[in-house]
């Protein structure tokens, strides 16, 4: 169904499978939506068409116009002062061998300069929580970041004790392959509540085909949970997998039954598939063999999510808000997956290098020609009910694949942000009228407003 001018005032019309009588005119913004039948929504397009730009005199529609104007939630960062989030790339070393790695062909003995880089987790913590009070520091990047431990722990105990002294709140996460994981690290891991990441392909023939060292990652994942950190589990999704998903959730069931998250994304690789047509194929196949393995995991009380299932539950204006990537090189990056000088798009992403005392030294310019690849610039976004919580796409993906293979992307990303958006709805519809969206008639519930942001 064709409905512009709802478009145009950022309304969206969401329908569920198996009912043909009744979709939610869905508000973003407003985080509401609206239980329509067909009648409905003819009559909120037409008011629309005659009120463009201004309040609907039919009250039922208002609270899906209720929001503050895009211009005036200034949601783009102007300056990388701004920016709340800092990952920091301690090396460009692994001791594994991914068959699916985007950083393989950067490996070197690189790391940064000790002073040099406790000198930009200084800045980054007197800097920019001057903006934010609450900052976030995340370890991981091109490389296994534990081989860099030292580093590490010095970076988190320096943010950490500057924070408690300026009152700002630091979060800490890390993404790790799981082979050097011990007892220091863990304990480093309790202290400063850090949000631990595993990267774990979960069935020992896949792990050993792509990543290897699959007993050594189980026993330190049980050594964690033994501890009482409970990490989520990262598992690259790829044709030698993708089919198996529902083996996935029902190995990490029974062999790691203390595991209670993970997140199953599809890979990130712009050469995997030459022919557009293939890359859709394998994401067909992708969103249905991870709709049911998210089922098999809910049975057992389990979360599996993916990076695109959660962008049903936020809103940016931008695919990820803009973050600095503090390089093994003492560079500053926008984006943690362009790290190494081997990177091709290196020159480009590279906006700036940390300064001898730790002083964020930024290309503004180059800063802000990064963040206008945004929702708001993006005009074939205009119409799509998920650009609020797709803000336009990956970065990275926009500058590396083709037109065709972003459309294939963009038609995944709809899927995931609809089934999110559904089950939210789903959720609600079962506490008010006892019954799932499918089985709800139009008579019984059109005109009812949900609210989204629950």
């Amino acid at each position: 169904m064709v409905i512009t001018a709802l478009n145009q005032s950022e309304i969206f019309c969401l329908s569920p499978e198996g009912n043909q009588g009744l979709s939610l005119l869905y508000s973003p913004l407003a985080g509401k939506a609206l239980l329509a039948d067909y009648a409905m929504i003819t009559r909120a397009e037409k008011a629309c068409l005659k009120h463009p730009g201004s309040p609907l005199p039919d009250e039922m529609f208002r609270p899906l116009l209720d929001f503050i104007p895009v211009k005036e939630r200034n949601p783009i960062a102007s300056d990388p002062a701004q920016l709340s989030s800092l990952t920091i790339l301690p090396n460009e070393i692994c001791n594994l061998n991914c068959s699916y790695c985007y950083a393989a062909a950067g490996r070197s003995k690189q790391q940064p300069d000790p002073e040099v880089l406790l000198g930009a987790v200084r800045h980054f913590v007197t800097t920019h929580g001057r903006y934010n009070r609450q900052l976030y520091i995340s370890f991981g990047g091109g490389g296994e970041p534990f081989l860099s431990w030292k580093l590490v722990k010095q970076s988190v105990e320096v943010a950490s004790e500057l924070s408690d002294k300026l009152g700002v709140e630091t979060g800490f996460s890390f993404a790790t392959n799981g082979t050097l994981l011990n007892r220091e690290i863990i304990s480093l891991i309790r202290k400063y509540q850090i949000k631990a990441n595993v990267s774990f392909d979960i069935l020992p023939d896949v792990q050993l085909a792509q990543r290897g060292r699959y007993d050594e990652v189980s026993r330190n994942l049980h050594l964690m949970t033994e501890a009482g950190i409970f990490p989520t589990i990262n598992a690259v999704i790829t044709p030698l997998n993708v089919h198996r998903q529902e083996e996935m959730a029902a190995a990490l069931i029974s062999n790691f039954p203390d595991i209670r998250r993970a997140s199953f994304d599809f890979v990130v690789d712009a050469g995997l598939y030459a022919d557009p047509a293939g890359l859709g194929a394998f994401l067909n196949d992708y969103y249905l063999h991870f709709v049911r393995a998210r089922a098999v995991a809910q049975e057992a009380g389990v979360e599996i999510s993916s990076i695109e299932l959660a962008k049903a539950a936020s809103l940016r204006a931008r695919g990820c808000s803009g973050s600095l990537a503090l390089t093994a090189e003492g560079k500053y990056s926008i984006c943690f997956v362009v790290s190494s000088p081997a990177s091709p798009l290196y020159p480009e992403f590279i906006i700036g290098r940390a300064g001898t005392e730790g002083k964020a030294l930024i290309d503004q310019d180059l800063f802000r020609h990064h963040l206008d690849d945004n929702v708001l610039k993006n005009r074939k976004c205009q119409s799509c009910f998920a650009k609020w919580h797709c803000g336009g796409g990956c970065h990275f993906r926009n500058c590396t694949y083709s037109d065709a293979h972003l459309e294939e992307v963009c038609r995944i990303t709809r899927k995931m942000v609809k089934l999110g958006l559904l089950e939210k709805a789903e959720s609600q519809v079962r506490t008010l009228f006892g019954k799932t969206l499918t089985q709800l008639t139009a008579e019984e519930a059109s005109g009812k407003l949900l609210n989204m942001n629950e």
